[in-house]
């Protein structure tokens, strides 16, 4: 569902481009609510920041 999603607005994008300033904001709000909010089915109910979190700080440790 995740990867729908971000096929569906990276079309959507694309094919209209942004109208206005609130047509931007509704989409980060979108993008807000799918990264830092709704837990994703294929990181085992995580959220995509917290994997982003964990993935820069293991490459930190690394170096």
């Amino acid at each position: 569902m995740e990867r729908f999603n971000r096929e569906f607005r990276r079309e959507r994008l694309n094919a209209n481009g942004l109208l206005s300033r609130d047509d931007a904001g509704k989409c980060e709000a979108r993008r807000r609510d799918d990264d830092d909010i709704r837990p994703h089915g294929s990181l085992d109910g995580g959220l995509p920041t917290e994997l982003r979190r964990a993935l820069q700080g293991a490459k930190l440790a690394k170096w």
